[in-house]
């Protein structure tokens, strides 16, 4: 049988078979993406406040056990912590921006309503847009936080490296 001879409900099926199969995976890859995205930053900060615990123990060996103890004023001790205080707080809060309508129940929501009616997939359409602009929103804060952590974990890292060459050089 030629495609000209198909009968014209069986391409209509066809056709409508592949566009529901499209949208469905068009719906999957948006709501995984911004899961993956989300997940990709978590991982980050909590790598960054694991980095950031080695660089206090580093600030305490330097503090406890080296002749900088005596040499480096009290006052100075406080601001050489802030950056790393800053990492964990960019990285912490990373960790705890949270979109509330993340989860299984409000996909469902938004999936459950799916039908063929054309004023319901304009309200389906609405609901998903509104959807993936406030998850892509929480990676857009995500990644502000984290970028914060990146640059006070440099800033750390220098001060970091600058005491421990200073304790290096007056041995």
């Amino acid at each position: 049988m030629t495609i000209a001879q198909m009968p014209a409900s069986s391409s209509a099926t066809d056709s409508y078979s592949a566009t529901e199969t499209f949208v469905q995976t068009w719906i999957k890859a948006r709501i995984d993406e911004p899961r993956e995205i989300m997940a990709r930053y978590d991982d980050a900060a909590r790598q960054l406040i694991a980095v950031s615990a080695l660089l206090q123990g580093v600030y305490l060996a330097v503090f406890s056990f080296g002749s900088l103890k005596g040499s480096i004023p009290t006052w100075l001790l406080v601001p050489s912590f802030v950056p790393l205080l800053a990492v964990v707080f960019c990285a912490a809060t990373v960790l705890c921006s949270v979109p509330k309508d993340f989860n299984v129940h409000r996909i469902f929501k938004l999936l459950r309503g799916c039908d063929s009616s054309i004023a319901l997939a304009d309200s389906i359409s609405e609901s998903i847009k509104a959807w993936c602009e406030s998850i892509d929103a929480i990676a857009g804060k995500k990644r502000h936080w984290l970028h914060r952590a990146n640059i006070s974990f440099i800033f750390a890292s220098a001060v970091t490296a600058i005491l421990v060459t200073t304790l290096a050089m007056s041995r």
